[in-house]
């Protein structure tokens, strides 16, 4: 498998998973709206489309006395996170990324291949 084709299959899988997210095709945008002001503060993740709710994510705060920074999650910036990348927008990466990979030289193709180093049909050879 050739770099190029790597990456146009890592690009398609992306596409796939998007396309699968949609609720409804021409209008894939999410929003984040808080649903509560109590501790833990929690969010939704909706479609534009029909206000249908995406995902809902709160707040997470580690109970041990001497709190772990890693053990503690915003909600509201998961939930921003999330709705950042709704089908929308990676739809519209994937046909940037896709043009990318078609014109570009080896030398940005190797930085792009490197994202999906952990994938089993990445060839550290391309480094």
């Amino acid at each position: 498998m050739t770099m190029t084709e790597f990456l146009l299959a890592r690009i398609q899988e992306d596409e796939d998973a998007a396309r699968a997210a949609d609720l409804k095709v021409g209008d894939p945008r999410w929003f984040v709206s808080r649903v509560s002001t109590t501790v833990p503060q929690k969010y939704t993740v909706r479609s534009t489309w029909c206000l249908r709710p995406i995902a809902k994510v709160q707040d997470i705060e580690s109970v041990d006395p001497f709190p772990d920074p890693s053990g503690v999650l915003d909600g509201g910036a998961a939930a921003a996170h999330i709705a950042r990348w709704d089908p929308a927008r990676v739809l519209a990466e994937c046909e940037a990324r896709r043009e990318v990979v078609m014109s570009a030289d080896d030398g940005v193709l190797r930085a792009l291949a490197a994202i999906h180093s952990d994938h089993p049909d990445y060839d550290p050879a391309w480094v």
